[in-house]
């Protein structure tokens, strides 16, 4: 898959391919793996573990050890905590400070595909009734029988990776008829992502688009196919 995203991108930067050829090449590729495998059971498909969050006595003490063990600098989040980057892929260890009887691990945090928190908690409740959940935020939290919390988020991995941000659901409505189109002929759901600002003037005079936007954009969305593929 990652040969074939290259020769596309190597033929469209050498003026082989159109724009709509390049994006119809990358959607033909996404969409072949994804008809191939079989339904799966279960509330999510997962795309990848995000997070693992701990909980301590003392964070200086573990922040220290952690930056020492991994070779990188931790970000402070909050005067409680410290997260601790594992990878180029935006995954980390969250390292929080907690009274009272310690859990050592607090929750783990699963990404997964077309995710929202208010079908994710209908999700749950049908394949596991009766268990905890509750919403927070953009994402859900599960109790599983062991005590231990599952966070199911998003799987945002791909933008932070390129954009070095969080991702930001802006929940925007808009008609866009190939949505359908593929909803219908192929039984895909379609994940929209935006790489315009505010003040872009969207089909109004003086429209504009931020030429590292658009580069960054490509970037992103083969990053994402990339993802979705393995």
């Amino acid at each position: 898959m990652q040969q074939t995203i290259d020769t596309l991108v190597r033929q469209f930067e050498q003026g082989r391919l159109t724009r709509r050829q390049l994006v119809q090449g990358l959607l033909v590729v996404a969409a072949a793996p994804v008809a191939a495998q079989q339904p799966q059971a279960g509330a999510f498909r997962a795309a990848g573990i995000d997070h693992v969050q701990i909980t301590v006595d003392d964070l200086k003490a573990s922040q220290q050890f952690y930056e020492k063990l991994l070779g990188v600098t931790g970000k402070s989040t909050s005067a409680n905590q410290v997260n601790i980057g594992v990878g180029t892929a935006g995954n980390f260890v969250a390292i929080q400070s907690g009274t009272g009887r310690i859990k050592p691990i607090d929750h783990f945090a699963i990404a997964v595909e077309t995710f929202s928190p208010d079908t994710a908690l209908a999700a749950i409740e049908r394949v596991a009734p009766g268990t905890k959940a509750e919403k927070s935020g953009n994402s859900v939290f599960v109790t599983g029988p062991e005590g231990v919390r599952v966070q199911i988020q998003a799987a945002t991995r791909a933008l932070h990776e390129v954009w070095g941000k969080d991702t930001v659901f802006i929940r925007s409505g808009g008609s866009i008829p190939i949505v359908g189109d593929l909803a219908r002929h192929l039984g895909l759901p379609s994940v929209m992502m935006g790489f315009g600002l505010p003040d872009d003037n969207l089909h109004a005079p003086n429209e504009k688009f931020n030429l590292k936007n658009f580069e960054l954009g490509i970037v992103s969305l083969i990053r994402f196919l990339e993802e979705v593929g393995h």
